[in-house]
């Protein structure tokens, strides 16, 4: 993880407080419960599996954490997916992540429905009331995502709490433990086939953790205060589960025994704290609630992001006057409902069979995730510094491609007869596709967040590649303070987008393959809100009339930006001469400063190359003459392009559309 030193200044450590506690909220739970048929295959293989998918993730997290940098979607990641590969693989990996939050929150429902029915001997009939009831309570707890007073401050205390019931859960085991881990456990006590049947399975502890990115927009977070949340949440969380797995194997003398327990972590409870099992299971209620809420949070942004594309019905971007996806929040729970049927009432099949579908989704959206991550990184993002970086780079998304191939493979060929979480995830797929190609095709669009980031990413990189020579090399030697070095970056910006939205606009489709333009732009002008019906139409050649209005286009945008920097410069130097009480010398040298600038970006150059008022021009042009520039006031000297460069970045800035 590196941050430059230009950003660490303007982290927001109580916000990553408050980021790290909604993942370590959504986390922490997974260790109480369905992870421990993963125990057949003995400590050290589930030991080194559990390191193996917590670097997966840790690299997955570092490749969101960059492109959240970039392109600050709203719908976290599968923006990305679409504007790099393309519109059917970025409905794919949106609705795959929706789902299986839906999914997941169902599967922590029906946990906290049993656990409160056999506390209470709730007879059957009443369970799917139950149901209900959690869901209200876990939506109503949602609702108030904006107000940091509420959802923020709740989060944060319940994260404590759970957390405290985990470290409690690990020290107070420790006397019980007798060292027996090594001892006892051999390194697999199944067979190879259990070993790579069971190796998804260490997902389990880290699924969930790439929905914090839709955080993005919820709060006035900056966007590297997620990202270092979620490397921070996601190594303590990596931590605590291993030490969780090292004591809970440690109290069990058959790993058999373990794998067949319903609730893990209850033998350890019981030891130090010398409760009954059913009091003993209620210390798993706030963690499995606390999934719950933060599933259900990002199954409504999620939906919302997918409707506000286009990609879903209008009526679920609907949100209430704090912008909570309140339509989207409650559609998710309905079909979450729907889902808990038949895990309540099929749970030998469906127990395993929902797991499996949660992880081949998964493990497929974050492969989308870093296919786009490897494309944009190469494409677009080469040479542009943000607030937060991989330090892995490509190497760290390739590793996050293997090991959840891997995982996918022992998921399709090594779970059985009838492999139920396969047949799901295609059936799932099988709908979606029917949906996408009968209505969504028609209707998506690029919401303007996604054109507005994507053209921003892209602005960056042609300024790096085709004004390397020009304005980039000048902005690196200018002594500015940091407040105006972003000045003149935003200045930079604002050039690069003149030159991107006519390229763009000039742009027919054709066959050709080779282009710099992103997917999105391919498929949709800029301001377009609607996709063109050939998604795989690409970029045609320009003829030599449009080539030579780009070189047009681009000139003037540079010579804009030279013009600025250039004056800054003046202005610099002249504030130094006059201020050590220069005499005649000092302030022809100043004069010849000022000339240079007038006659090569003025008087030489063409009407639209400066983009300032005929009057001001005239006004400069008159300072050429020495009598009249040393009869003017040390102030007026200095400060005599700053009307000018006020009125160059007016001009640029109103040929921004974002």
């Amino acid at each position: 993880m590196k941050i430059p030193k230009i950003f660490q200044s303007q982290l927001q450590w109580g916000k990553i407080f408050d980021i790290f506690c909604l993942g370590s909220f959504t986390l922490v739970g997974a260790i109480y419960f369905t992870w421990n048929p993963f125990a057949e295959v003995g400590f050290i293989t589930l030991v080194w599996t559990y390191v193996v998918f917590g670097a997966s993730y840790l690299a997955l997290v570092l490749v969101i954490g960059e492109l959240l940098c970039a392109f600050p979607f709203k719908g976290g990641a599968f923006g990305f997916v679409r504007c790099a590969i393309g519109l059917f693989p970025g409905y794919l990996a949106g609705c795959g992540e929706a789902t299986y939050y839906i999914v997941l929150g169902s599967l922590n429902i029906v946990f906290l429905a049993q656990l409160i029915s056999e506390q209470f001997s709730v007879e059957t009939k009443y369970v799917p009331i139950l149901w209900i009831a959690l869901y209200a309570i876990a939506c109503g707890i949602n609702t108030h995502q904006k107000s940091s007073a509420f959802f923020w401050r709740f989060t944060d205390a319940m994260a404590i709490i759970c957390l405290f019931l985990v470290f409690m859960y690990c020290f107070g085991s420790l006397s019980k433990s007798q060292q027996r881990v090594l001892n006892k456990i051999e390194f697999i006590s199944g067979n190879v086939y259990n070993t790579v049947k069971y190796f998804p399975q260490a997902a389990w502890f880290f699924i969930g953790i790439e929905s914090l990115a839709l955080a993005c927009n919820t709060t006035s977070l900056k966007r590297e205060t997620i990202a270092v949340g979620s490397v921070i949440c996601l190594v303590t969380i990596f931590l605590t589960n291993l030490l969780g797995l090292c004591i809970t194997f440690s109290l069990f003398e058959n790993p058999a025994i373990l794998a067949s327990t319903i609730y893990p972590l209850n033998e350890g409870y019981i030891s130090f704290l010398g409760c009954t099992p059913t009091q003993a299971s209620y210390l798993a209620f706030p963690s499995t609630f606390g999934a719950l809420i933060t599933f259900m949070f990002s199954h409504g942004k999620m939906i919302c992001a997918l409707s506000e594309s286009g990609l879903l019905p209008k009526f679920l971007s609907k949100k209430t006057t704090s912008d909570c996806p309140s339509v989207a929040l409650i559609s998710g729970s309905v079909i979450g409902y729907c889902i808990c049927w038949p895990l309540y009432f099929f749970p030998q099949t469906m127990g395993s069979a929902v797991p499996n579908f949660c992880y081949l989704a998964a493990f497929t959206t974050y492969s989308l995730y870093s296919i786009g991550y490897i494309v944009l990184k190469k494409q677009y993002l080469t040479g542009i510094v943000y607030s937060f970086q991989n330090p892995f780079g490509v190497f760290g998304a390739g590793y996050v491609i293997l090991i959840f191939a891997l995982g996918t493979t022992s998921l399709i060929f090594f779970q059985g007869s009838i492999p139920w979480g396969l047949v799901i995830y295609v059936g799932v797929l099988l709908v979606a596709s029917i949906y996408y190609f009968a209505f969504a095709k028609s209707m998506q669009r690029f919401s303007e967040e996604e054109q507005r980031c994507v053209t921003f990413a892209f602005t960056q990189s042609r300024i790096i590649s085709v004004q390397s020579k020009t304005v980039s090399k000048k902005i690196q030697v200018l002594p500015l303070n940091d407040r105006a070095e972003r000045k003149d970056w935003e200045l930079q910006q604002a050039a690069g987008i003149k030159l991107v939205t006519q390229e763009i606009q000039d742009e027919k489709p054709c066959a050709r393959r080779n282009s710099s333009i992103p997917f999105a732009f391919k498929v949709v002008p800029l301001g377009s809100q609607q996709c063109v019906a050939g998604i795989h139409k690409l970029l045609m050649e320009k003829d030599r009339a449009i080539e030579l209005r780009m070189k047009a286009e681009l000139k003037f945008c540079v010579e804009n930006v030279d013009f600025c920097q250039q004056a800054i410069l003046y202005k610099q130097k002249a504030e130094g001469i006059l201020s050590e009480g220069t005499l005649y010398a000092n302030l022809t040298t100043m004069h010849s400063s000022f000339i240079q600038i007038a006659r090569e970006f003025i008087c030489n150059g063409s009407p639209n190359e400066v983009n300032i008022s005929a009057k001001l021009k005239a006004d400069i042009l008159k300072m050429q003459d020495l009598r009249v520039y040393s009869a003017l006031h040390p102030l007026k000297m200095v400060t005599m392009f700053d009307e000018a460069v006020a009125e160059v970045e007016r001009v640029l800035r109103d040929n921004i559309k974002m």
